[in-house]
């Protein structure tokens, strides 16, 4: 039996618009690689003085490394990236929630393997909260028991945006009660195919600002600091799952130290 794997993650893209925050990307070629190498030989040392001296020496000696020095003239490409550890597809900590939960670098792995299920919600037409009700008849419909530990996905339909600013605005979020029903029954990590869990940022604004009810605003990350769990935001690729259950998710995330969130990886077995 042939093991068959589906990257459910996002890519991490210069200037993309969807991101609320756009990471940047320096590409350095082989050719440039070879000189960044040679760089990184000359300053060595413990402190600035020390490095001078090193590479002044160095260059009096005449011996930096240049890409004639390496087979093909080339030496070796890298890149240099700065972005939010919310970018692309990523797994929040309780610590997004509030000061008091785990870190990033702080949280078991064992939540991030396990069975897991995917509720299609992309045809709905609401622009509400998911609520307990509709999870419980997605359930039914597709004829699954949820246990202890199982991963939940949502697909809400919000993938098919990603690359334009409509990505931050054309999905729906979880409600609470949608949220403690699932936690209920075990569940520590929950996904979704969106920019977050919460209802869009203007629709949370707009609803804030005509009610004056802060229970509006970010209600299902903030509901974190009661019931700690994990949420996997920015997934992709749901629809080639074959099945919407009967398979593994690993989403081990990226141990940032002291960070809210951390890159993850999403795969199928």
């Amino acid at each position: 039996m042939s093991l068959k794997i589906i990257d459910l993650s996002m890519p991490i893209e210069n200037d993309i618009l969807s991101e609320e925050v756009a990471p940047k990307i320096n590409y350095i070629s082989h050719t440039k690689g070879a000189l960044y190498l040679g760089m990184g030989l000359l300053w060595k040392g413990e402190n600035f003085l020390k490095k001078l001296i090193n590479a002044i020496k160095i260059l009096i000696r005449g011996r930096t490394l240049k890409p004639a020095d390496f087979k093909d003239n080339m030496g070796l490409s890298t890149e240099f990236v700065k972005l939010s550890t919310h970018t692309g597809t990523h797994v929040d900590s309780p610590y997004h929630y509030g000061p008091l939960g785990r870190d990033i670098s702080e949280i078991p792995l064992e939540p991030f393997f396990n069975d897991a299920v995917v509720l299609d919600f992309s045809q709905r037409n609401s622009c509400l909260e998911i609520s307990k009700e509709e999870i419980e008849k997605k359930l039914k419909e597709i004829g699954y028991l949820l246990k202890k530990d199982d991963i939940v996905l949502l697909r809400t339909g919000g993938e098919k945006y990603w690359g334009s600013s409509d990505y931050t605005s054309k999905y729906v979020g979880l409600s609470v009660e949608g949220l403690d029903f699932l936690l209920d029954l075990g569940v520590q990590v929950i996904g979704t195919d969106g920019f977050g869990l919460d209802q869009p940022f203007q629709w949370m604004h707009d609803n804030y600002i005509e009610s004056k009810d802060k229970s509006y605003l970010w209600p299902v990350h903030i509901h974190g600091r009661k019931r700690p769990y994990y949420m996997i935001e920015k997934l992709g690729n749901l629809q080639s799952l074959d099945n919407p259950f009967g398979f593994k998710v690993a989403a081990f995330p990226v141990k940032v130290k002291k960070a809210s969130a951390g890159l993850a990886i999403i795969e199928e077995n």
